[in-house]
C-alpha cells in the first residue's frame, strides 16, 4: 500500500467523470468522422489518412480507458484501494493525448504556413507541438516506472514532464489563437465571399484553439494546485487528447453546408437519402462540398483549388 494517504472518493470521483468525459467526447468524434467520410470524399490522400489515423488513435485510448475502467470499478468494486493501480493509464493519458496534441498543432501550423505564407510562426507552432509531445511521452514513461497512480501528483519527474507538456501546449494553442485573431482583424477591413468562408474558418480555429488552451491550463492548475493524493487533474486530462481531435474535426467539417438551413445554398454534391429519416425528399438534408458546383446543364464541375488537396 503507498505511503501517501488516499482519500478514494477525492480520487475515484474525479477519474470516473474523466472517463465520462472520454467516452461522450469519442461519440462526438465518431459523427464528425463519419460526416467527414460522406460528404468530403475527393479530399486528398493525405487528408484523408490524417483524419482516420486521428481517429482510430483516438479509438485505441477509448478502448484502454473502458477497460482501466471495467478493473477499477469493476473488478475492484470492494477494494477502495483499486484506484491506485497504474494499470495502461500511463499509456492512455500522457503518451496518447500528448501524440493527437502534437498532431492537431501540427496540422494548424501547416494551414497557417500555407493559408498566411509564415513559415516563421508555423516552425514554432511545429517546434512547441514537438516538445509537448516528447514531455507526454516522458511522463509516461515515468509513471509506467513509478506504476502507482496516487503518487503522481508527487513524483517530481512526473510533475517537470506534466509542466513541459501542458505548459508548451497551453503556449502553442494561445500563439496559434492569437495569430489568426490577428489575421481575423485584418480581413474585416476589407470584407468578400472568399474572405467571408476565410473568416469563419479562423473564428473556429480561435475558438477551438482557446477552448484547449483553458482546458490545459486547467489541468495544469488542478495538478500543481493540489500537492495531496486527490485525482482532480484526472478529469481534463482524459478529456484533452479529444478535444483537439474534436477541434481538427470541426475545421474539416467547417467547409460543410445545409441546403434549406439557416445558411442554405443551391448547389449540392451529396444528398443524404430522405428514407434514412423516414421523411418526404423535400425534407431531406443535403450536404456540400464547396469543391463542386453546377453547370448551366446541371452537370457537377469539381474545381481544383482547395486548402485540403
Amino acid at each position: 500500500m503507498s505511503d501517501v494517504q488516499m482519500d478514494p472518493v477525492s480520487f475515484s470521483g474525479p477519474l470516473l467523470l474523466g472517463e465520462f468525459l472520454n467516452w461522450a467526447l469519442f461519440g462526438i468524434l465518431s459523427v464528425q468522422v463519419y460526416i467527414y467520410y460522406i460528404a468530403f470524399p475527393r479530399d486528398n490522400f493525405g487528408a484523408q489518412f490524417l483524419v482516420y489515423s486521428v481517429y482510430a488513435i483516438e479509438l485505441c485510448q477509448t478502448g484502454i480507458v473502458a477497460r482501466d475502467a471495467v478493473m477499477t470499478f469493476g473488478l475492484g468494486f470492494t477494494n477502495p484501494f483499486a484506484v491506485q493501480a497504474m494499470r495502461l493509464s500511463w499509456m492512455s493519458v500522457p503518451v496518447i493525448s500528448g501524440i493527437v496534441g502534437c498532431i492537431v498543432q501540427v496540422f494548424y501550423a501547416c494551414r497557417i504556413s500555407l493559408l498566411f505564407d509564415s513559415k516563421f510562426i508555423g516552425v514554432i507552432i511545429g517546434l512547441l507541438a514537438i516538445i509537448q509531445c516528447a514531455g507526454g511521452v516522458a511522463s509516461g514513461v515515468f509513471s509506467y516506472r513509478l506504476n502507482d497512480l496516487i503518487k503522481v501528483s508527487s513524483s517530481h519527474s512526473i510533475r517537470i514532464a506534466q509542466a513541459v507538456m501542458n505548459g508548451t501546449a497551453t503556449i502553442c494553442d494561445i500563439v496559434i489563437a492569437g495569430f489568426m485573431t490577428y489575421h481575423l482583424m485584418l480581413l474585416r477591413a476589407e470584407m468578400n465571399p472568399k474572405h467571408a468562408v476565410f473568416s469563419k474558418l479562423l473564428k473556429l480555429a480561435i475558438g477551438t484553439g482557446g477552448l484547449t488552451a483553458m482546458l490545459a491550463l486547467l489541468h495544469i492548475s488542478l495538478y500543481f494546485g493540489y500537492r495531496g493524493a486527490n485525482g482532480y487533474f484526472m478529469t481534463p486530462c482524459l478529456a484533452i487528447g479529444k478535444m483537439y481531435s474534436n477541434s481538427m474535426m470541426m475545421v474539416f467539417n467547417s467547409r460543410l453546408q445545409i441546403a434549406g438551413g439557416r445558411r442554405g445554398i443551391d448547389n449540392t454534391d451529396l444528398s443524404l437519402p430522405s428514407d434514412m429519416f423516414n421523411c418526404p425528399p423535400s425534407n431531406s438534408i443535403n450536404m456540400v462540398d464547396p469543391h463542386v458546383t453546377l453547370n448551366e446543364g446541371g452537370e457537377k464541375e469539381y474545381n481544383t483549388v482547395s486548402a485540403y488537396q
